[in-house]
């Protein structure tokens, strides 16, 4: 005992030492604990005084109290209980951001004595936060016909999150240009990714790609972030300028007047901007053209600089070059023939001439030698000569071109008079001549000239016939007709008149369906009236000509409303006159819309998650489908398709709103009886025929911790709990038991921990926090009890934890042959049935009145002769029954000092009954032979056996004296009870 104080007083001094040390220093150690982020206030932190083994009820006498450093208090602790709450609700995120482990440390100090100990909470993650991009588009340009394989960097999405809570994996859309390469840095293990191109591109073809990128976290359930990538095809100068004719053919008339246009030179490029920019030049051409004609270098018109004279020069040919902006150029011959104009008088060139002859000048005479020429051509320059007494000609007939400029020579009239003086001199006049043409018209009354007053126009009048009147001074007068034709001039475009149009045609409409009908005119005339029609090559459309100049509009091939929902069809209508002139009619055309499109879903399967134990009619997630059609055709509703979770059909549990396709549990799920479940969702537009896909919707159901630990063993549907015999030899850290427990749930919610929760003595025992295994944690002293009572508590990790406890009886015993293994009364169960006890009862009494005095008189015998053996014998005071294998001497069977065997009989009262009447110990250890040379001796055995074969022969003799009774059925029942109870109590004296 001296001893023991001493120890004990050691103990106190080292403990004292260390605790003066720790106080010192600041802190003992530091005690490590996780909570989530985004607990609610109030959460449950810790038990500090569990944890630290303090005692509650003196906290709060103790000034317990928690000091942090950090300007905001997230946690308190609650002296009456001794837990640590959450005060504030914690945001991971703002606290530590992307610092990992995220930890908020502080102390608890207690007073009288002075303790303080340091505590560290680690603030673990939870996947509330989405990835988020920092745009909603981001706009990528490509020249075209890059390398395959290039690789384009795209900006990365944000995640507050860490760990795989944060970001995880990128995709894009499925699409034939572009695959998405992931890609992880290796200094912090974060994800990026890279276009990498996998198809040339072409502007020509394409100009623009939508590409969607999403980035998605690891977390559960998963959350994603989306931003839409507008990929810009730049344009390389992959193609020449093409002109629309290689040699353009044109007529000029001569003299026309400056800025005249004489023809439009065009020039296209299937590139896009500055390459697409086209500027025309001359390309060696002489000086002497480029002082008669003008090209613009923009549009490509050429127009007259100069004064054009037929005869100077008739034709002319020069090439134009037409260059785009990366240096490409094309070349094209115009060639320009100049059409005669009467504009030359005939010139009369005297060769010889006899001023004076005599009067009698025979006839014939030659008085003048001259010679006419007119520099014109053709009829222009064919002449006729006469003398006349008046007018030269009494008709004159003349060309004139329309569109001549004011002032142009039309003719000349001339008259003479063979008079002199005042009665010679001539004036000229208009005779009846209309007001129109004398609009038009101007007659030099001295000269004689007509020259151009008015706009001339081939198109309202292409002739003309005046008289003019010659009056010399003396009043006489004389008369000729001048007859003007107007040659026509290609001044008049070609007109597009519309004659029917359907300006909406259904999307499914055959080839050849006329659209409009539409006719073409030229108020020019010849080749400058015949017209040529034509319509753009890049739509599904052509033109066909029926009745002259009447043409229809057709579809070609087939429409797809959703690529093109509509067409402007430009109509050019071009003459054939020089210079040609052109007219453009542009006409819509608007396709309606047919059912040709099932709705598409945007994903091509879902995962949903949902929480078990879930409220009726929570939300768990929504399909999207959508449909290229318009109107009804577009309009998806959604449905499931039959089927069953389990034997319950899908309708009893799940239900999908059928307009916006979200998705609502109907019942609570548990996640213990299915832990996911497949769905398939059906969209249909409403055209028709309605049109419809499907897809699979799996819907994960996420455990919760609503499972309580269950214990395996030791079992526990027992009234008297299961004992375990430890011998009082048994070391520090021996095994005693092990208790064996599960859980329903999965995951965190399923981790077990063990912990001892009361005890006859706590410092005997430890439990093992992760196994459960019962260990004794020092040796065992005399003035510990025998019976020991644990409560193993077993507490699962989840939120909020459960836990169960399990009660274990544990013996101190010397040895198993001592006298600490004493029978176990087990009590009946309690729960039998009503009906057969009462039969048991009342049979049970009946027959022990019958027999009580045969009985009692055996028991009486057998009593006598049993006690005799065994005081000879057992030297205990408690006796057990064992086998005929119990060894002569306890002490020396194998050591140990512990009985081989011991049995348990049970009496079944009804066929198949469970219920137990008797229960004894079952056996601990085989049985062992016994050796007789061990034993020291045969006469210790043959008493023993002498005795056992007096208790045989006993039994004989109650079973034959109850064996006439065996036929009754309750009497069987007591035959076998009777005998039992004999035999036990002839045991047990």
């Amino acid at each position: 005992m001296a001893g023991g104080m001493e120890n004990h007083s050691r103990k106190r001094q080292v403990l004292s030492f260390f605790l003066c040390l720790c106080v010192s220093l600041g802190a003992c150690e530091t005690i490590r604990y996780s909570v989530p982020e985004e607990k609610k206030s109030g959460s449950l932190v810790a038990n500090i005084a569990k944890d630290l083994k303090l005692d509650v009820g003196k906290l709060s006498g103790r000034s317990a109290r928690l000091v942090s450093k950090s300007s905001k208090q997230y946690f308190e602790l609650n002296t009456s209980s001794g837990d640590v709450i959450i005060k504030e609700k914690i945001d991971r995120e703002d606290l530590c951001g992307q610092r990992d482990p995220c930890l908020l440390q502080f102390e608890i100090v207690l007073e009288n004595p002075l303790q303080l100990y340091r505590i560290e909470v680690q603030i673990e993650d939870v996947n509330d936060n989405s990835p988020n991009f920092s745009k909603n588009e981001f706009v990528l340009k490509m020249p075209e016909q890059i390398p395959i394989n290039t690789r384009f960097p795209l900006e990365g999405a944000q995640d507050s999150d860490i760990g795989t809570n944060g970001i995880q994996s990128y995709v894009i859309n499925p699409n034939e240009h572009f695959r998405l390469l992931v890609q992880t840095l290796d200094t912090d293990g974060s994800k990026y990714a890279e276009l990498v191109l996998e198809k040339q591109l072409d502007r020509e073809e394409q100009a623009q790609l939508m590409l969607i990128l999403t980035a998605a976290d690891g977390g559960l359930p998963q959350r994603t972030g989306t931003a839409q990538i507008r990929v810009n095809v730049l344009d390389n100068n992959d193609n020449f300028p093409q002109f629309s004719q290689s040699v353009y053919k044109v007529q000029l008339m001569e003299n026309s007047p400056k800025g005249t246009l004489v023809t439009k030179v065009e020039a296209s490029d299937l590139d896009q901007g500055s390459n697409a920019e086209i500027t025309y030049s001359f390309r060696q051409v002489p000086d002497r053209v480029l002082k008669l004609f003008k090209l613009n270098q923009l549009s490509g018109e050429i127009t007259v600089w100069g004064i054009i004279d037929y005869e100077e020069r008739s034709n002319y040919e020069m090439n134009i070059q037409a260059t785009d902006g990366g240096g490409f150029s094309a070349h094209c011959k115009v060639l320009i023939q100049i059409k005669d104009m009467n504009d030359n008088a005939p010139e009369v060139t005297l060769t010889s001439l006899t001023s004076t002859i005599p009067e009698d000048s025979s006839p014939e005479t030659v008085v003048a030698l001259f010679s006419v020429s007119d520099r014109d051509s053709g009829d222009n320059g064919r002449t006729l000569c006469s003398i006349q007494d008046n007018f030269s000609q009494s008709v004159y007939k003349v060309q004139l071109m329309e569109n001549s400029p004011r002032d142009t020579l039309v003719t000349k009239v001339e008259a003479s008079d063979l008079d002199q003086g005042s009665n010679a001199e001539i004036t000229y006049s208009f005779r009846q001549v209309p007001d129109r043409v004398l609009k038009l018209f101007k007659l030099n009354q001295l000269s004689g000239e007509i020259t151009v007053w008015g706009i001339i126009d081939y198109e309202e009048r292409s002739n003309y016939e005046m008289n003019i009147q010659a009056t010399d001074g003396g009043g006489f007068s004389a008369h000729c007709k001048v007859l003007i034709q107007i040659k026509d001039m290609n001044d008049n475009a070609p007109e597009v008149t519309l004659t029917s149009l359907t300006s909406t045609i259904p999307e499914d409409s055959s080839p050849e369906t006329v659209v409009a009908l539409f006719s073409v005119s030229d108020r020019d005339s010849g080749d400058n009236g015949r017209t040529l029609c034509s319509i753009q090559d890049n739509v599904p459309f052509a033109l066909k000509s029926t009745v002259k100049n009447y043409y229809e509009l057709v579809t070609q091939k087939p429409l797809d409303r959703e690529k093109v929902p509509e067409y402007n069809i430009t109509i050019t209508a071009t003459d054939r006159g020089t210079p040609r002139l052109t007219s453009v009619r542009v006409i819509r055309v608007q396709l309606s819309d047919i059912n040709d499109n099932p709705p598409v879903f945007n994903e091509s399967s879902y995962v949903m998650y949902l929480k078990e134990n879930n409220p009726p009619g929570l939300l768990i997630g929504t399909v999207r489908a959508a449909d290229l059609d318009t109107e009804q055709n577009a309009k998806v509703t959604y449905s499931a398709l039959p089927g069953n979770i389990g034997d319950l059909p899908f309708s009893s549990s799940i239900s999908i709103n059928s307009e916006n396709g979200k998705v609502y549990a109907l019942q609570s799920l548990d996640y213990e009886q299915r832990r996911d479940f497949q769905v398939t969702v059906r969209a249909a537009d409403g055209g028709p025929p309605p049109l419809s896909s499907e897809v699979i919707v799996r819907v994960v159901i996420i455990d919760e911790n609503d499972n309580a630990p269950f214990i395996l063993y030791p079992l526990q549907n027992s009234s008297s709990p299961a004992n375990d015999l430890v011998p009082r030899s048994a070391e520090a850290g021996s095994l005693v038991t092990k208790v064996v427990a599960v859980d329903g749930d999965s995951g965190q919610n399923s981790w077990l921990s063990y912990q001892l929760l009361k005890a006859t003595d706590p410092s005997l025992f430890t439990v093992g926090l992760q196994t459960g295994e019962v260990k004794t944690s020092r040796p065992i002293t005399s003035p510990d009890s025998v019976k020991q009572k644990l409560i193993v508590l077993v507490r699962d990790n989840g939120e909020p934890p459960r836990s169960t406890t399990s009660t274990l009886n544990v013996l101190l015993v010397d040895g198993f042959s001592d006298a600490y293994m004493q029978l176990l009364d087990v009590p009946q169960e309690e729960e039998q049935q009503d009906t057969l006890t009462l039969y048991l009862v009342i049979s049970l009494s009946f027959i022990s009145f019958l027999f009580l005095v045969s009985v009692v008189t055996i028991i009486s015998v057998r009593l006598y002769k049993t006690r005799q053996c065994r005081d000879q014998y057992v030297p205990s005071s408690r006796n057990f029954y064992s086998d005929r294998n119990f060894p002569t001497n306890p002490a020396e069977t194998s050591g140990t000092g512990t009985l081989p065997q011991s049995y348990c009989y049970e009496v079944c009262l009804t066929t198949g009954s469970g219920a137990s009447e008797f229960k004894f110990l079952r056996p601990l250890v085989p049985s062992l032979p016994v050796d007789p040379s061990v034993a020291g001796g045969s006469v210790f055995d043959s008493q023993i056996n002498s005795l056992l074969n007096e208790e045989k022969e006993s039994e004989r003799e109650v079973s034959a004296y109850f064996t006439p009774f065996a036929a009754i059925p309750c009497l069987n029942i007591f035959v076998s009870t009777a005998m039992k109870i004999t035999f036990i109590i002839s045991i047990n004296g």
